[in-house]
């Protein structure tokens, strides 16, 4: 890598930001680039006009703009950046990506911020954007939380804290990094419970969606939860033959097949009728721990991906775990405990598993073994929950995806 140093961008450097900017329009079509293109000093303008004090610097290479980085010094004047923006905001022009310079430009943005005085900083990601946790995780981030994200389309937000002095020693001495352990990482924050009536991405409203929320009534406790769930029960049938790609499908084409896929479907479907009724429904993912073994032990029983779908539903002003594909509610529940009940671990929190980067049944089985080839299996302790089990019709659904 040649000798790499940042840049503050002053009026003067509209042609090193166009060349930057080129970048992304050769490499990405229909690139957004939005003011920094079109008008470049209004956004200059923009920048310095802001509450907070918001400066720009160009990563340079070997006298060539690679990446930029925006640092706000004093977020705690903004309430959107205090809570899901943080301090430093980076890129890597496409043309210069997959080649440590994300690293490098983060470590240092975190030099220019201990000579504006800050000795701590807050940086956050998108939980689906892997090369920027890396980046975070190279410089010695640790992961403070994770919380949905209303400015961007209400996705997972990882927010990491950086002891600035800390990484800076780290990073020169090449320490190894530590990841983040699960319960940081399902370490959601449930201080606005507004943020879990939100039905977006795969659990969008539509039509049918509403039609069959208006079939359900209100929902105002536990018996009206067995009953949503006693309606699914006699609506929808469910997939026997395997022939739909789990995960894939959004809420609103399940609802309007009438046919589920297992546990995910289940979901789905259930947790966004309880957001539309609402209640605060929170998506959670788990791995079976006897899957988790053979995965560990490279075990052929391994390919066979085990795991299971929960909701956690707030009712009553308490927490509750809910198998919504069994019709079993779990009572004195700690949403803090990633062991759940029948031997599962959980390993994700979201509105939907699209929030964490699950598109698919491939997805979702490289995410699971990759969270789990290094996992301590002594983590898991079976939970004392009191379970009720929902009087259900004759038409059974007792089956794990």
């Amino acid at each position: 890598m040649n000798k790499v140093y940042l840049k503050r961008v002053i009026s003067d450097n509209k042609g090193l930001m166009d060349i930057y900017n080129n970048d992304f329009i050769k490499n990405i079509p229909n690139v957004n680039l939005g003011m920094r293109q079109s008008n470049f000093s209004g956004w200059l303008d923009m920048l310095a006009q802001n509450e907070m004090e918001v400066i720009p610097f160009l990563l340079m290479g070997n006298n060539n703009p690679v990446g930029l980085t925006i640092l706000r010094i004093d977020i705690d004047k903004d309430e959107t950046y205090k809570k899901y923006g943080g301090h430093i905001s980076y890129e890597i022009a496409p043309s210069y990506r997959g080649k440590g310079y994300g690293t490098l430009l983060c470590h240092l943005a975190l030099e220019e911020c201990q000579k504006f005085g800050l000795e701590e900083v807050m940086i956050t990601c998108d939980e689906r954007n892997i090369g920027s946790i890396n980046i975070i995780e190279n410089n010695y981030g640790v992961l403070r939380d994770v919380c949905i994200d209303p400015p961007h389309k209400y996705s997972v937000l990882r927010r990491y804290t950086v002891n600035i002095k800390d990484s800076l020693q780290k990073y020169e001495e090449k320490a190894p990094k530590v990841k983040p352990s699960l319960k940081e990482i399902c370490n959601i924050d449930r201080s606005n419970l507004n943020d879990f009536l939100i039905n977006t991405m795969q659990n969008v409203v539509g039509l049918a969606t509403i039609e069959f929320a208006d079939m359900v009534g209100e929902i105002k406790s536990l018996d009206d939860v067995e009953r949503l769930h006693n309606i699914f029960v006699n609506t929808f049938a469910l997939d026997r033959d395997n022939k739909i790609d789990k995960f894939s499908r959004i809420t609103e084409d399940i609802i309007k097949s009438k046919i589920y896929s297992g546990c995910n479907d289940a979901g789905l479907v259930l947790g966004a009728i309880l957001r539309i009724k609402g209640i605060p429904t929170v998506y959670v993912h788990s791995a079976h721990i006897n899957w988790i073994s053979d995965l560990q032990q490279k075990n052929e029983n391994a390919k066979i991906i085990r795991g299971h779908v929960f909701l956690e539903i707030y009712l009553n002003d308490k927490w509750y775990l809910f198998d919504s594909a069994n019709g079993k509610i779990y009572d004195n529940y700690d949403y803090c405990n990633l062991s759940l009940p029948n031997g599962y671990y959980a390993f994700r929190k979201a509105l939907n598993n699209y929030n964490y980067g699950a598109y698919s049944l491939q997805d979702n089985n490289r995410i699971m073994s990759k969270t789990f080839e290094d996992f301590d299996l002594s983590n898991y302790n079976e939970p004392n929950y009191n379970c009720i089990v929902f009087k259900r019709p004759d038409k059974g659904i007792d089956r794990y995806r």
